[in-house]
């Protein structure tokens, strides 16, 4: 059996994927807290605890490897964006990889794959416009922070194929960028944030499972937007959102209010706008997703969540 090593597994994107992956593979978790990682993943996994920082203590670990996966990065949307909240932002990413590349150079038998997780956040804020694979890097601490994060990876490129996962907003039952949201809907206080007008690619965490097991058995590599085909302003979701909940959508949060947040935490983070399509996933890939509809991927959250 194949085996994989995976680097912040215990996230809700983590855990989904260990549990789709260790259907297949021997999945080897290295994590900051091993106490935790059993709380949070198949008891069948076996978990290594390592300090992000000092992996190369357990190069061992990844000789031999089918692929790596990291996905190590601090929460963004955890938190009030203060300096110290940013450091640790930039560090738990760029750190992190620089510390897997350091790892990967020294192995007399290298992985054959590295999906090295990434954000659409290096787009910016770009109105209308749609972006894919071949767009421009944006502006902004995320962009910045992103495109960093990228950077630190690239090292690997010479070693082994290198899958930069530019992942957007995922949704999901138990857990993604729904689980504070839904409970304000259901207390009818739920409605669309700052103007509305602005784009959000979302994608189911099925579709996420799906696309990470076709990627590692492909031979892409390079920056691959893991969003759905159809990207909605923020209206339309929210609108989509209390449909499902069957709870109205009239209330909204002004933008000048969530402009107010400290280091453009809420232009960044919530008014920005990224109308992000994947090119590569449908032409090159060939991959087919479960839920290219918001309303379909929400419907399925909200009834699995009931």
């Amino acid at each position: 059996m194949k085996k994989i090593v995976m680097i912040g597994a215990t996230g809700f994107l983590g855990q989904a994927i260990c549990s789709i992956l260790s259907e297949s593979y021997e999945v080897v978790v290295v994590s900051r807290s091993a106490e935790k990682a059993r709380k949070s993943l198949p008891p069948s996994l076996r978990i290594v605890e390592c300090d992000y920082r000092n992996l190369e203590s357990i190069s061992f670990e990844f000789e031999g490897c089918d692929a790596v996966i990291n996905l190590a990065g601090d929460n963004i949307s955890e938190g009030i964006w203060t300096a110290r909240k940013k450091e640790i932002m930039r560090k738990s990413r760029v750190d992190t990889t620089h510390s897997l590349v350091k790892v990967l150079t020294g192995l007399s038998s290298k992985p054959r794959k590295l999906l090295q997780a990434s954000a659409v956040g290096i787009y910016g804020d770009r109105k209308d416009d749609v972006l894919d694979e071949e767009s421009t890097a944006g502006r902004g601490f995320l962009a910045d922070l992103v495109h960093d994060w990228e950077k630190s990876a690239s090292g690997a490129e010479p070693l082994t194929e290198v899958v930069y996962m530019r992942i957007g907003i995922v949704i999901g039952p138990g857990g993604g960028a729904l689980e504070k949201i839904v409970p304000v809907f259901k207390a009818f206080a739920g409605g669309h944030l700052g103007s509305g007008d602005q784009y959000m690619s979302v994608i189911h965490i099925a579709d996420i499972t799906g696309i990470v097991s076709t990627l590692l058995k492909s031979e892409l590599k390079g920056p691959v937007n893991l969003v759905s085909p159809k990207p909605v302003t923020s209206r339309h979701f929210f609108k989509a959102l209390g449909e499902v909940l069957d709870r109205p959508s009239w209330f909204h949060v002004p933008g000048f209010l969530l402009k107010l947040a400290p280091g453009k935490m809420g232009e960044e983070l919530f008014l920005a706008s990224q109308r992000v399509v994947s090119n590569r996933l449908s032409s090159e890939l060939g991959y087919e997703f479960k839920y290219a509809d918001v309303s379909d991927a929400l419907q399925d959250v909200v009834q699995t969540r009931s």
